[in-house]
């Protein structure tokens, strides 16, 4: 079952570690896709990440960005049909087999409706994480 992460950063020294955590706490991280709106100074370096064929990044100048929404709808045109559509923020941190759970957790609320929603849309906020032992990439 594929997982399409959409990432939409702006200026964030975080995303390649966000990108990271991801993929090396993924019970299946051949799963996961990429769709990645980097608006940067200096653009996102792909091709140092050994799953880079399984990243699909477009890099902005951020004095061009027009915000938000506007970087999260330039990320939908990598979107290839895959099972899964999960929007994140570019400074988030996984937890192990956090696919396996996300996945689980679709297929129960699936199998549990009461009507015909059989795509459902999960939303929160994330838990707070502390950044004090993380490293910055360089």
């Amino acid at each position: 079952m594929k997982i399409f992460i959409s990432i939409a950063s702006y200026q964030d020294p975080l995303l390649k570690a966000t990108i990271n955590s991801a993929y090396n706490n993924a019970e299946n991280p051949e799963n996961l896709i990429f769709g990645i709106c980097d608006q940067s100074n200096e653009p996102l370096d792909t091709k140092s990440f050994i799953f880079s064929d399984q990243i699909k990044c477009e890099h902005i100048d951020p004095k061009i960005s027009e915000g938000p929404c506007w970087a999260r709808k330039r990320v939908q045109r990598f979107y290839n049909n895959e099972d899964y559509y999960f929007q994140i923020d570019s400074h988030m941190q996984f937890e192990e087999k956090w696919d396996e759970y996300l996945i689980r957790y679709i297929t129960k609320i699936q199998s549990e409706s009461l009507d015909d929603s059989t795509l459902p849309i999960i939303t929160c906020y994330p838990r707070a994480v502390s950044y004090t032992h993380l490293t910055l990439p360089t």
